[in-house]
């Protein structure tokens, strides 16, 4: 027995240094494990702006949404200018690479990084899904009783700047919502409000409710978004979180 206790207490001692090395950033030296590129599908599609090649890894500075950040992948040939698409990737931060000599507030390690053009073409349109423009071509007759604090999607739109940045409370039918795209999902709400044909919300969740339930979401608004490809939006509630009971 207490051979058996102390080979227990040497695995827990392992995983906890494991761990504490993980998240403290130290360098890595061996490879990822390639998972295959159907796994999961891509989401993010990616420019390079940078280039440097470690022993084991090359990291790249890239531009996603117009937003730059570094990332590392499995050694292989890349180019500035080259577009990439993958799709999970491990945040690290305050990595310190020893093989490039070099420390990374915040670098995201990706599984598979691929260049295939239809790969991209795959996640270009995963990504449309995600920003398609209004949730339904008609708009729908839809009658709410909004509860107290909540603000109406026509208000939302007619008064927009006033709201900018503000965590605000919406309430409305789910009449669409695409999930795990980019990492969050995409549910579009109408409450049968309409400023200037405005009559779609779009919120960015983890939450997943079903097309039809009646919901009341928390979230902050932000305004004129852009996604990029052309996928821009006007007004959008972010991190939305369900508050209440589904109807």
């Amino acid at each position: 027995m207490r051979i058996f206790a102390a080979l227990i207490l040497v695995l827990i001692t392992f995983s906890c240094v494991k761990n504490k090395t993980i998240q403290s950033g130290t360098a890595m030296s061996e490879p990822m494990q390639n998972a295959p590129m159907g796994a999961s599908a891509p989401s993010h599609i990616v420019e390079v702006k940078e280039v440097i090649q470690g022993n084991t890894y090359t990291y790249l500075l890239v531009t996603e949404h117009g937003l730059e950040n570094w990332i590392a992948a499995n050694k292989q040939e890349a180019e500035v200018g080259e577009k990439y698409a993958y799709a999970d990737a491990l945040q690290m931060t305050n990595f310190t690479s020893k093989e490039i000599d070099r420390t990374f507030d915040v670098i995201y390690f990706v599984s598979q990084l691929s260049d295939d053009q239809n790969v991209i073409a795959s996640a270009a349109g995963t990504m449309a899904m995600a920003h398609s423009g209004n949730a339904r071509s008609d708009q729908k007759e839809i009658k709410v009783n909004l509860p107290e604090g909540a603000v109406s999607i026509a208000e939302l739109f007619k008064n927009r700047n006033n709201y900018s940045g503000k965590k605000v409370k919406v309430h409305g039918v789910v009449v669409k919502i695409n999930k795990s795209i980019m990492g969050t999902n995409w549910i579009h709400i109408q409450d049968g409000t309409d400023h200037e044909g405005n009559y779609d919300l779009t919120i960015t969740s983890q939450e997943e409710p079903n097309v039809d339930d009646e919901v009341t979401f928390e979230g902050t608004i932000t305004l004129n978004k852009d996604f990029g490809a052309g996928y821009f939006y006007e007004v959008i509630l972010e991190n939305g979180e369900m508050t209440g009971s589904v109807i």
